[in-house]
């Protein structure tokens, strides 16, 4: 089965045996490119310094770890100390909306939050219930599935921006400054409430 699957992928096989040890070898050729640097503008440095402190993030994911991981990136690099994280039980789902809806600056949803059976939710589901009931903060999407059609359903649902998770956080966060303050402080309140689906940031 090694040696099917390395033809299949044009390796250099090998098959030596020196006494009692048998020494398989894959060899193949690759490029290694330069990794692909986030969009940026001239007026990006500025954004990012108009970026607000203190604000008020709300993340919601179903694994503890990422939670985790959430809570101290936010905390580190968006200079705020005023983040809450949900998703631990499916029941956070309702105190999540709530919780944004009253005092979050700033919504992070996670797309695909499952508790096993029926209490699977999605992180769109959540964001179309904000919008729904008028918020006006900032709606982010992660998820691991980021091709251009799940992004066209995320800019559907109302999320301003959507990131994929092999996005490292801190350019995530870099990059969300810059959608905050471009479509929430910089944009009319009348705007920023309608959100249209056409003005969806991606990374």
């Amino acid at each position: 089965q090694s040696y099917v699957a390395g033809a299949a992928h044009s390796m250099t096989l090998s098959l030596e045996q020196h006494g009692n040890r048998v020494v398989f070898r894959a060899s193949f050729e690759a490029e290694v490119g330069e990794p692909l640097a986030a969009p940026r503008d001239e007026a990006w440095d500025h954004d990012i310094a108009q970026f607000p402190s203190d604000l008020h993030v709300y993340c919601i994911d179903d694994s503890e770890g990422v939670r985790r991981l959430l809570n101290h990136n936010f905390r580190a690099h968006a200079a705020t100390q005023n983040v809450r994280v949900y998703g631990s039980t499916w029941s956070d789902t309702s105190a999540f909306v709530e919780a944004v809806l009253e005092r979050a600056d700033i919504a992070v949803l996670d797309q695909h939050l499952e508790y096993g059976c029926d209490t699977n939710i999605l992180g769109t589901d959540l964001v179309a219930q904000l919008r729904t009931k008028g918020y006006r903060g900032l709606i982010c999407v992660r998820s691991a599935n980021s091709a251009p059609e799940d992004r066209a359903v995320y800019a559907q649902a109302g999320a301003h921006c959507s990131f994929g998770k092999d996005q490292s956080m801190r350019d995530m966060i870099a990059e969300m400054k810059v959608v905050y303050v471009r479509e929430i402080l910089h944009k009319p309140l009348s705007m920023s409430a309608a959100s249209r689906p056409e003005d969806t940031v991606f990374f």
